[in-house]
């Protein structure tokens, strides 16, 4: 059996997606280490949702395989005595040259023996939701790592694993306007419009994701004050570090208005109806693929370097791209409530 070197991008939506697959590996035989990623710290989770053959994590800089860490990687795949790396996360030679510069020099340099299997380049990251999909990428994992079993249908990972059972009385949307990139925030006055339109439109409660950040805490606090004013007890808010507790309170709710963060995947993963709100992120690329609408900003895709199928382009860590811009009416309040109804059971 193979002993696997995964890297991947490491928001905790990613480590979602993945997880099914993961899982599979760890059943079939195979052992990995993962590059760091939060979501597999959280121990109650593992407990939950464990991940057989998970052996550890490697540091998060190793994701992109940089040309200074190009040795310690080989150290530890020498090692660790690690047979084959997965890399899923691929924008393709134009962008992840240190990553296809790493491969050329290991097998010219250290060991020849060593198998790679990339993600397909352009690939939407949430296709891997789909059943079909999955497949493919196990056939393909196939050619990389020896033979695998067949016929998975890759209902592991989350669905299933949170009670979703509540009094009517109770049930609520979450809205969650956190992002730890700040090109893909809202102002406060379009969350305000979207809640104030959910609560008109259905008698629902409205649940607050507080994030992690001094910022996304303060435009949390800030909304819920805006809110709580008007609309008293329909207007709750959850703050956790914990990851097991946030998607058990995804899990119970009636669906979510998200950013392009990992609560949008979380919805796919777990069945729940989710409105995502794009800004400086393509919806192609970074969507959900089921009970999941996606909105475009009008801006995106003005950058003249946008990486078509990387989903964002070069300035999407600087804070914020020149050229990206949205129209409120982009996500007008109206327009998001109404789609998030129309995604509930009829």
């Amino acid at each position: 059996m193979s002993k696997i070197l995964i890297t991947n991008f490491c928001g905790w939506g990613n480590a979602i997606m993945e997880w099914p697959l993961l899982q599979e590996l760890g059943r079939a035989g195979h052992t990995f280490f993962h590059v760091d990623n939060a979501l597999f710290t959280d121990h109650d989770l593992l407990r939950r949702a464990a991940l057989p053959g998970f052996e550890g994590l490697v540091p998060k800089d190793w994701r992109s395989f940089k040309k200074d860490c190009w040795e310690r990687i080989a150290d530890f795949i020498d090692h660790k005595n690690i047979t084959a790396v997965l890399n899923w996360r691929n924008e393709g030679p134009g962008f992840d040259v240190d990553y296809y510069g790493f491969k050329w020099w290991i097998n010219k340099h250290r060991r020849k023996d060593i198998s790679f299997f990339d993600i397909p380049f352009g690939a939407s990251w949430d296709v891997l939701a789909s059943t079909n999909i999955r497949n493919g990428m196990w056939d393909a994992l196939s050619s990389a790592i020896g033979p695998l079993p067949q016929n998975f249908d890759f209902t592991g990972g989350l669905d299933g694993l949170y009670s979703t059972d509540g009094a009517p009385s109770d049930a609520y949307f979450c809205i969650n306007p956190n992002t730890s990139q700040r090109s893909k925030a809202l102002p406060l006055g379009v969350w305000q419009s979207i809640c104030e339109s959910l609560l008109s439109a259905s008698p629902l409660k409205l649940l607050i994701i507080v994030g992690t950040s001094a910022l996304e805490r303060q435009t949390a606090e800030d909304l819920f004050t805006l809110l709580k004013l008007r609309y008293h007890s329909r207007i709750e808010r959850f703050q956790s570090l914990d990851f097991d507790a946030l998607l058990a309170a995804v899990a119970g709710s009636n669906g979510a208005v998200s950013l392009d963060t990992g609560l949008v995947h979380a919805c796919t993963e777990l069945n729940v109806p989710c409105v995502g709100l794009y800004v400086s992120t393509s919806v192609a690329v970074w969507g959900g693929v089921k009970r999941f609408v996606g909105l475009q900003g009008s801006g995106y895709g003005q950058c003249a370097d946008t990486k078509i199928h990387a989903g964002n382009c070069p300035h999407y860590y600087d804070g914020i791209c020149p050229a990206h811009s949205f129209l409120e009416s982009d996500f007008d309040g109206e327009l998001v409530a109404s789609t998030l109804l129309n995604l509930q059971p009829k």
